[in-house]
């Protein structure tokens, strides 16, 4: 009311409170209002509470939003760490299992090694001692060396060995 008394334009107002009844109830409303200034400036005061509270509503609404938007991303990204994980312990165990596939394989071989070794020890020991009863038995150095393919020297280390016992 105050501001159309400052314009100019009360005789407008008049004319839509004839018109409209909710208009002549609003500005009857703001007349009793306007009439007190101290209520006018209380109303004023409810008017900017509600509408500061409404802006606190609004604002803490959008805050929470975005709070559920990191939560959201954050979930997202622990559940994409836990898939990575659990692959990895995933190939962690793969990669045992093959250490225990190989481990096995080497100890596998080291039989088979030491089998072969022991083999070769066996033919060795008879070829020594073949060699020594051809040589009890008079054969050549020559000949001997010719079928086993032992150079004169080892076949003397032999007849060396044949001459202690």
């Amino acid at each position: 009311m105050r501001e159309c008394n400052k314009s100019g334009d009360q005789s407008i107002l008049e004319k839509l409170k004839i018109e409209k009844e909710e208009i002549k109830m609003a500005a009857e409303i703001m007349d009793e209002l306007t009439a007190d200034e101290k209520e006018y400036q209380q109303y004023l005061a409810r008017e900017k509470f509600l509408m500061d509270e409404i802006s606190k509503k609004r604002y803490a609404e959008i805050k929470r939003k975005e709070l559920e938007d990191k939560v959201k991303e954050v979930n997202e990204k622990l559940m994409d760490s836990n898939a990575k994980l659990e692959e990895s312990e995933t190939k962690i165990k793969q990669s045992e299992a093959k250490i225990k596939q190989s481990e096995v394989k080497i100890k596998q071989s080291e039989e088979k090694l030491k089998e072969s070794e022991e083999k070769a020890k066996e033919s060795e020991e008879k070829v020594v001692k073949l060699i020594k009863e051809l040589l009890k038995a008079g054969v050549s150095h020559e000949i001997i060396s010719i079928n086993t393919g032992l150079s004169n020297d080892e076949i003397n280390k032999i007849k060396d060995e044949l001459e202690k016992i």
